[in-house]
Protein backbone atom coordinates (compact mmCIF):
# COMPACT_ATOMS: atom_id res chain seq x y z
CA UNK A 1 0.00 0.00 0.00
CA UNK A 2 1.29 3.29 -1.01
CA UNK A 3 2.02 5.90 1.94
CA UNK A 4 -0.20 8.60 3.05
CA UNK A 5 1.11 11.71 1.97
CA UNK A 6 0.20 15.50 3.58
CA UNK A 7 0.67 18.78 1.26
CA UNK A 8 -1.68 21.73 0.19
CA UNK A 9 -4.21 22.30 -3.04
CA UNK A 10 -4.70 25.87 -2.22
CA UNK A 11 -2.67 29.07 -0.86
CA UNK A 12 -2.80 32.48 0.21
CA UNK A 13 -0.14 33.68 -2.56
CA UNK A 14 0.96 36.91 -3.94
CA UNK A 15 -1.61 36.89 -6.30
CA UNK A 16 -4.40 36.15 -3.73
CA UNK A 17 -6.11 32.94 -3.63
CA UNK A 18 -4.67 29.95 -5.81
CA UNK A 19 -5.92 26.62 -6.46
CA UNK A 20 -4.58 23.58 -8.08
CA UNK A 21 -7.68 21.41 -7.51
CA UNK A 22 -9.34 22.19 -11.30
CA UNK A 23 -6.24 20.22 -12.51
CA UNK A 24 -6.42 17.77 -9.70
CA UNK A 25 -10.01 17.00 -10.43
CA UNK A 26 -9.39 15.85 -14.19
CA UNK A 27 -7.94 12.44 -12.19
CA UNK A 28 -11.65 12.24 -10.00
CA UNK A 29 -14.30 10.33 -10.77
CA UNK A 30 -16.10 11.26 -7.64
CA UNK A 31 -16.21 14.48 -5.73
CA UNK A 32 -17.86 14.50 -2.51
CA UNK A 33 -18.64 17.97 -1.03
CA UNK A 34 -18.64 18.35 2.36
CA UNK A 35 -21.43 21.73 3.42
CA UNK A 36 -22.64 23.53 6.45
CA UNK A 37 -19.89 22.99 8.38
CA UNK A 38 -17.43 25.35 9.92
CA UNK A 39 -13.56 24.64 9.21
CA UNK A 40 -13.49 22.62 12.62
CA UNK A 41 -16.51 20.53 11.95
CA UNK A 42 -15.12 19.69 8.44
CA UNK A 43 -11.88 18.81 9.41
CA UNK A 44 -13.03 16.70 12.48
CA UNK A 45 -15.55 14.98 9.30
CA UNK A 46 -12.39 14.66 7.26
CA UNK A 47 -10.18 13.05 9.41
CA UNK A 48 -13.04 10.00 10.42
CA UNK A 49 -13.58 9.64 6.62
CA UNK A 50 -9.84 8.97 6.60
CA UNK A 51 -9.95 6.95 9.15
CA UNK A 52 -12.16 4.93 7.85
CA UNK A 53 -10.87 4.46 4.39
CA UNK A 54 -7.46 3.71 6.16
CA UNK A 55 -9.69 1.02 7.87
CA UNK A 56 -10.08 -0.80 4.51
CA UNK A 57 -6.28 -0.52 3.33
CA UNK A 58 -6.22 2.62 1.12
CA UNK A 59 -4.33 4.96 0.79
CA UNK A 60 -5.21 8.87 1.34
CA UNK A 61 -3.54 12.13 0.48
CA UNK A 62 -4.31 14.84 3.01
CA UNK A 63 -4.85 18.30 1.83
CA UNK A 64 -4.12 21.06 4.43
CA UNK A 65 -5.69 24.09 4.93
CA UNK A 66 -3.28 27.00 4.20
CA UNK A 67 -5.75 29.12 6.55
CA UNK A 68 -5.03 26.92 9.30
CA UNK A 69 -2.47 24.13 8.88
CA UNK A 70 -3.34 21.95 11.86
CA UNK A 71 -6.74 21.24 9.87
CA UNK A 72 -7.19 19.81 6.33
CA UNK A 73 -9.69 20.65 3.81
CA UNK A 74 -10.22 17.67 1.54
CA UNK A 75 -8.58 14.28 1.61
CA UNK A 76 -8.21 12.25 -1.91
CA UNK A 77 -8.06 8.53 -2.62
CA UNK A 78 -5.85 8.04 -5.55
CA UNK A 79 -6.23 4.37 -6.47
CA UNK A 80 -10.23 5.06 -6.38
CA UNK A 81 -9.82 8.14 -8.78
CA UNK A 82 -12.12 9.81 -5.32
CA UNK A 83 -11.38 13.09 -3.66
CA UNK A 84 -13.79 14.23 -0.76
CA UNK A 85 -13.18 18.00 -0.07
CA UNK A 86 -14.76 20.52 2.20
CA UNK A 87 -17.46 23.65 0.25
CA UNK A 88 -15.09 26.67 1.35
CA UNK A 89 -12.42 24.40 -1.33
CA UNK A 90 -15.39 24.62 -3.82
CA UNK A 91 -16.48 28.56 -4.01
CA UNK A 92 -13.56 29.65 -3.47
CA UNK A 93 -13.00 29.19 -7.41
CA UNK A 94 -14.60 29.56 -10.63
CA UNK A 95 -14.90 26.30 -12.04
CA UNK A 96 -17.35 23.96 -13.25
CA UNK A 97 -16.52 20.13 -12.37
CA UNK A 98 -19.55 18.94 -14.75
CA UNK A 99 -16.90 15.62 -16.06
CA UNK A 100 -17.41 14.54 -12.58
CA UNK A 101 -19.44 13.15 -10.73
CA UNK A 102 -19.94 15.57 -7.49
CA UNK A 103 -22.08 14.71 -5.22
CA UNK A 104 -23.01 17.51 -2.20
CA UNK A 105 -23.16 16.42 1.00
CA UNK A 106 -25.40 18.69 3.16
CA UNK A 107 -25.04 19.69 7.04
CA UNK A 108 -27.30 22.01 7.63
CA UNK A 109 -29.62 19.72 9.07
CA UNK A 110 -27.82 19.22 11.92
CA UNK A 111 -28.14 23.25 13.35
CA UNK A 112 -30.45 24.14 15.86
CA UNK A 113 -32.26 26.74 13.91
CA UNK A 114 -33.40 28.66 16.60
CA UNK A 115 -29.89 28.73 17.97
CA UNK A 116 -28.41 29.11 14.34
CA UNK A 117 -30.66 32.44 13.63
CA UNK A 118 -30.22 34.22 17.33
CA UNK A 119 -26.12 34.18 16.03
CA UNK A 120 -26.29 34.65 12.51
CA UNK A 121 -25.41 37.96 12.68
CA UNK A 122 -22.61 37.47 14.10
CA UNK A 123 -21.34 34.73 12.24
CA UNK A 124 -21.66 37.35 9.23
CA UNK A 125 -19.96 40.16 11.14
CA UNK A 126 -16.92 37.22 12.02
CA UNK A 127 -16.93 36.10 8.18
CA UNK A 128 -16.75 39.51 6.97
CA UNK A 129 -13.63 40.32 9.23
CA UNK A 130 -11.89 36.85 8.33
CA UNK A 131 -12.45 37.59 4.41
CA UNK A 132 -11.11 41.64 4.92
CA UNK A 133 -7.58 40.28 7.11
CA UNK A 134 -7.35 37.63 4.32
CA UNK A 135 -7.47 40.43 1.53
CA UNK A 136 -4.90 42.94 3.43
CA UNK A 137 -2.19 39.29 3.84
CA UNK A 138 -2.62 39.09 -0.16
CA UNK A 139 -2.08 42.48 -0.58
CA UNK A 140 1.12 42.86 1.46
CA UNK A 141 2.29 39.34 -0.25
CA UNK A 142 1.94 41.42 -3.55
CA UNK A 143 4.16 43.67 -2.41
CA UNK A 144 6.93 41.77 -0.92
CA UNK A 145 6.78 40.05 -4.21
CA UNK A 146 8.22 42.97 -5.52
CA UNK A 147 10.90 43.92 -3.15
CA UNK A 148 12.03 40.16 -3.93
CA UNK A 149 12.11 40.61 -7.40
CA UNK A 150 13.82 43.94 -6.86
CA UNK A 151 16.72 41.62 -4.94
CA UNK A 152 16.26 38.91 -7.63
CA UNK A 153 17.16 42.08 -10.53
CA UNK A 154 20.38 42.71 -8.80
CA UNK A 155 21.68 39.28 -8.58
CA UNK A 156 20.60 38.36 -12.39
CA UNK A 157 22.83 41.23 -13.65
CA UNK A 158 25.86 39.28 -12.31
CA UNK A 159 24.21 36.11 -13.55
CA UNK A 160 26.33 34.11 -15.87
CA UNK A 161 23.63 32.04 -17.81
CA UNK A 162 26.02 30.20 -20.16
CA UNK A 163 27.33 28.98 -16.68
CA UNK A 164 23.92 27.72 -14.92
CA UNK A 165 23.30 26.13 -18.46
CA UNK A 166 26.37 23.93 -17.89
CA UNK A 167 25.02 22.80 -14.47
CA UNK A 168 21.50 22.16 -15.57
CA UNK A 169 23.44 19.85 -18.42
CA UNK A 170 25.97 18.21 -15.40
CA UNK A 171 22.49 17.85 -13.55
CA UNK A 172 20.88 16.00 -16.34
CA UNK A 173 24.08 13.67 -17.13
CA UNK A 174 23.90 12.42 -13.69
CA UNK A 175 20.10 11.70 -13.40
CA UNK A 176 19.40 10.39 -17.06
CA UNK A 177 22.88 8.59 -18.00
CA UNK A 178 22.12 4.72 -18.85
CA UNK A 179 18.59 5.48 -17.64
CA UNK A 180 16.22 4.12 -20.95
CA UNK A 181 13.27 6.03 -21.34
CA UNK A 182 9.49 5.01 -22.35
CA UNK A 183 7.58 5.42 -25.72
CA UNK A 184 5.07 7.56 -23.98
CA UNK A 185 5.32 11.35 -22.44
CA UNK A 186 4.90 11.07 -18.79
CA UNK A 187 2.36 12.63 -16.83
CA UNK A 188 2.68 15.66 -14.75
CA UNK A 189 1.04 17.09 -11.60
CA UNK A 190 0.77 20.54 -9.65
CA UNK A 191 0.80 20.80 -5.72
CA UNK A 192 2.44 22.51 -3.07
CA UNK A 193 4.18 21.12 -0.10
CA UNK A 194 4.02 24.53 1.59
CA UNK A 195 1.91 27.33 2.19
CA UNK A 196 1.76 31.03 4.23
CA UNK A 197 0.08 30.04 7.03
CA UNK A 198 -1.19 31.88 10.34
CA UNK A 199 1.94 30.41 12.17
CA UNK A 200 4.27 31.85 8.79
CA UNK A 201 5.91 29.18 6.39
CA UNK A 202 4.94 25.60 6.96
CA UNK A 203 6.01 22.77 4.39
CA UNK A 204 6.01 19.26 4.51
CA UNK A 205 9.29 18.86 2.46
CA UNK A 206 10.48 16.36 4.98
CA UNK A 207 7.96 13.70 4.72
CA UNK A 208 7.33 13.97 1.09
CA UNK A 209 10.67 13.45 0.16
CA UNK A 210 11.28 10.52 3.33
CA UNK A 211 10.86 7.44 1.08
CA UNK A 212 13.87 8.71 -1.81
CA UNK A 213 16.55 7.75 -2.61
CA UNK A 214 18.28 10.78 -3.86
CA UNK A 215 17.88 14.47 -3.10
CA UNK A 216 19.61 17.22 -4.79
CA UNK A 217 19.09 20.58 -2.92
CA UNK A 218 19.69 24.15 -4.77
CA UNK A 219 20.92 26.74 -2.83
CA UNK A 220 21.44 30.14 -3.72
CA UNK A 221 20.58 33.38 -4.41
CA UNK A 222 17.08 34.99 -6.05
CA UNK A 223 17.55 34.88 -9.52
CA UNK A 224 20.46 32.20 -9.85
CA UNK A 225 18.15 30.23 -11.93
CA UNK A 226 16.96 27.42 -8.94
CA UNK A 227 13.31 27.19 -10.55
CA UNK A 228 14.88 27.18 -13.88
CA UNK A 229 16.94 24.23 -13.45
CA UNK A 230 14.17 21.77 -12.48
CA UNK A 231 12.07 23.17 -14.83
CA UNK A 232 14.73 22.01 -17.55
CA UNK A 233 15.00 18.44 -15.78
CA UNK A 234 11.13 17.92 -15.43
CA UNK A 235 10.73 18.60 -19.17
CA UNK A 236 13.61 16.12 -19.72
CA UNK A 237 12.35 13.44 -17.28
CA UNK A 238 8.70 13.40 -19.10
CA UNK A 239 10.18 13.47 -22.36
CA UNK A 240 11.68 10.16 -21.09
CA UNK A 241 7.97 9.12 -20.22
CA UNK A 242 8.61 9.55 -16.74
CA UNK A 243 5.82 11.15 -14.48
CA UNK A 244 6.69 14.46 -12.52
CA UNK A 245 5.14 15.94 -9.51
CA UNK A 246 5.73 19.56 -9.68
CA UNK A 247 5.44 21.46 -6.29
CA UNK A 248 4.69 25.39 -6.90
CA UNK A 249 6.40 27.99 -4.67
CA UNK A 250 3.53 28.19 -2.00
CA UNK A 251 4.07 32.44 -2.08
CA UNK A 252 4.49 32.62 -5.83
CA UNK A 253 2.74 29.98 -7.64
CA UNK A 254 4.51 30.53 -10.96
CA UNK A 255 7.62 28.97 -9.62
CA UNK A 256 8.43 26.05 -8.68
CA UNK A 257 10.22 24.79 -5.31
CA UNK A 258 10.61 21.31 -5.82
CA UNK A 259 9.63 18.32 -8.45
CA UNK A 260 10.18 14.96 -7.56
CA UNK A 261 10.81 12.12 -10.43
CA UNK A 262 8.89 9.15 -8.50
CA UNK A 263 9.80 6.68 -11.04
CA UNK A 264 14.24 7.78 -10.13
CA UNK A 265 13.26 8.15 -6.23
CA UNK A 266 14.77 11.20 -6.79
CA UNK A 267 13.90 15.13 -5.72
CA UNK A 268 14.96 18.56 -6.88
CA UNK A 269 14.76 20.99 -4.07
CA UNK A 270 15.05 24.83 -3.16
CA UNK A 271 16.61 24.73 0.05
CA UNK A 272 16.55 28.39 0.76
CA UNK A 273 14.69 30.43 3.00
CA UNK A 274 11.80 30.09 4.13
CA UNK A 275 12.05 26.38 4.21
CA UNK A 276 15.61 25.85 4.29
CA UNK A 277 16.92 22.32 3.93
CA UNK A 278 20.22 21.67 4.75
CA UNK A 279 22.01 17.73 4.15
CA UNK A 280 21.76 15.17 6.36
CA UNK A 281 22.82 12.34 4.79
CA UNK A 282 24.60 10.52 1.60
CA UNK A 283 21.43 10.89 -0.06
CA UNK A 284 21.59 14.83 0.26
CA UNK A 285 23.41 16.17 -2.80
CA UNK A 286 23.90 20.06 -2.64
CA UNK A 287 24.64 22.29 -5.76
CA UNK A 288 24.79 26.02 -5.16
CA UNK A 289 24.12 28.08 -7.80
CA UNK A 290 25.22 31.05 -6.52
CA UNK A 291 29.14 29.32 -5.96
CA UNK A 292 28.99 28.22 -9.69
CA UNK A 293 26.69 31.24 -11.79
CA UNK A 294 27.41 34.37 -10.15
CA UNK A 295 30.14 37.24 -10.01
CA UNK A 296 29.95 37.18 -5.84
CA UNK A 297 31.73 40.69 -6.00
CA UNK A 298 27.80 41.74 -6.70
CA UNK A 299 27.45 40.85 -2.93
CA UNK A 300 29.83 43.63 -2.16
CA UNK A 301 29.20 46.40 -4.33
CA UNK A 302 25.28 46.03 -4.29
CA UNK A 303 24.99 44.95 -0.95
CA UNK A 304 23.33 47.64 0.84
CA UNK A 305 20.38 47.95 -2.15
CA UNK A 306 20.21 43.93 -1.46
CA UNK A 307 19.90 44.28 2.37
CA UNK A 308 16.98 47.12 1.92
CA UNK A 309 15.34 44.75 -0.48
CA UNK A 310 15.55 42.03 2.36
CA UNK A 311 14.57 44.33 5.07
CA UNK A 312 11.19 45.53 3.41
CA UNK A 313 10.09 42.05 2.15
CA UNK A 314 10.51 40.18 5.50
CA UNK A 315 8.35 43.38 6.60
CA UNK A 316 5.94 42.81 4.16
CA UNK A 317 5.91 39.09 5.24
CA UNK A 318 5.43 39.39 8.41
CA UNK A 319 2.28 41.35 8.13
CA UNK A 320 0.77 39.40 5.99
CA UNK A 321 1.27 36.41 8.72
CA UNK A 322 -0.28 38.59 10.88
CA UNK A 323 -3.08 39.38 8.64
CA UNK A 324 -3.86 35.74 8.16
CA UNK A 325 -3.26 35.17 11.86
CA UNK A 326 -6.15 37.63 12.30
CA UNK A 327 -8.34 35.89 9.93
CA UNK A 328 -7.79 32.86 11.88
CA UNK A 329 -8.86 34.06 15.30
CA UNK A 330 -11.71 35.13 13.23
CA UNK A 331 -12.78 31.69 12.09
CA UNK A 332 -12.27 30.13 15.23
CA UNK A 333 -14.96 32.23 16.97
CA UNK A 334 -16.71 31.60 14.37
CA UNK A 335 -16.02 27.81 14.74
CA UNK A 336 -17.02 28.31 18.46
CA UNK A 337 -20.36 29.85 17.55
CA UNK A 338 -21.25 26.55 15.08
CA UNK A 339 -20.38 24.08 17.99
CA UNK A 340 -22.86 26.27 20.63
CA UNK A 341 -25.55 25.93 17.77
CA UNK A 342 -25.01 22.17 16.34
CA UNK A 343 -26.71 19.21 17.98
CA UNK A 344 -23.99 17.20 18.15
CA UNK A 345 -26.15 14.21 17.80
CA UNK A 346 -27.05 14.83 14.30
CA UNK A 347 -23.74 15.89 13.26
CA UNK A 348 -22.62 12.57 14.33
CA UNK A 349 -25.32 10.76 12.22
CA UNK A 350 -24.77 12.65 9.39
CA UNK A 351 -21.29 12.29 9.75
CA UNK A 352 -21.37 8.59 9.57
CA UNK A 353 -24.10 8.77 6.76
CA UNK A 354 -21.23 10.41 4.85
CA UNK A 355 -18.78 7.60 5.83
CA UNK A 356 -20.97 5.11 4.53
CA UNK A 357 -21.90 6.85 1.13
CA UNK A 358 -18.02 7.24 1.02
CA UNK A 359 -16.92 3.56 1.82
CA UNK A 360 -20.48 1.40 0.70
CA UNK A 361 -19.76 1.49 -2.84
CA UNK A 362 -15.90 0.30 -1.85
CA UNK A 363 -17.36 -2.83 -0.49
CA UNK A 364 -18.82 -3.72 -3.20
CA UNK A 365 -16.25 -3.87 -5.71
Amino acid sequence: MKMDRRFYVSGHTRVGYFSVLPELAQQFECMFVLKGLSMKQCHETLEKISKALKENEYSVDFFHSPSNNDYVEGLRIQDLKLAVISYDMLKNINTNFAEQTVIFINFNKSLDEQKAAQFLRQIKQLEHERDYQIQLAYERFSQAKEHHEMKEQIYLSAMDFNKANEVTDKLKRAIFQSRKGKKKVGSKERIFFGAATPKGAVHFIEELTADLKTRYIIKGRSGSGKSTLMRKIATEALQRGMDVTYFLCGFDPSSVDMIIIEDLKIAILDGTAPHVIDPKSDRDKVIDMFEFCIDPSIEETDMPAINQCDKNYKGCMKDGTGHLRKAKEAQDVIDEYYDMITIKDKLISLQEDTIQKVIEPLKEE
